[in-house]
């Protein structure tokens, strides 16, 4: 289901989260920048960012999991797409929106993304996707920025 935004979606049920492993090699998987985790081991949260770059690959996430028992469930991550967006998924909620409020992505970008970082895909359940929307490409090098006046 998709919406303008979230409040316009029905309320979601809650779904178990996907541990730190599964969602690393997700990412990894579908060449999926992940720009920060947020965590949960039994009652304690823990989040873990950067300026943007990808973390997803980063040692320093590997001893924060080996400290946590490698049980830790990702609440949420925030997921670079093609067009330089990043989108929050939920995996409480199996839910992806834009960050921004007037941040637009592309459905088949925003529905590719979501499926393939907040489900564990069968190689079958893959080739399907992939043959609906397309193979996902990396984010560019370089975000797109607007000029300003002065520069026009």
């Amino acid at each position: 289901m998709a919406a303008q935004s979230r409040r316009q979606l029905p309320i979601a049920e809650e779904y178990d989260l996907s541990l730190l492993n599964e969602v690393r090699a997700r990412a990894a998987r579908f060449a999926i920048p992940l720009t920060s985790l947020s965590m949960v081991v039994t009652n304690r949260h823990v989040g873990y960012g950067g300026p943007g770059d990808d973390i997803s690959r980063d040692v320093q996430l590997d001893g924060i999991s080996d400290a946590l028992g490698q049980a830790e469930g990702v609440i949420e991550a925030d997921a670079k797409v093609a067009s330089g967006v990043t989108l929050q998924c939920a995996f409480g909620a199996r839910t992806a929106s834009a960050r921004g409020a007037r941040t637009q992505v592309r459905l088949d970008t925003l529905f590719g993304t979501t499926v393939r970082m907040l489900f564990p895909l069968s190689d079958d359940e893959i080739g399907r996707v992939t043959d609906l929307l397309g193979a996902q490409g990396p984010p560019p090098d370089q975000p797109w920025t607007q000029p300003t006046f002065d520069e026009m």
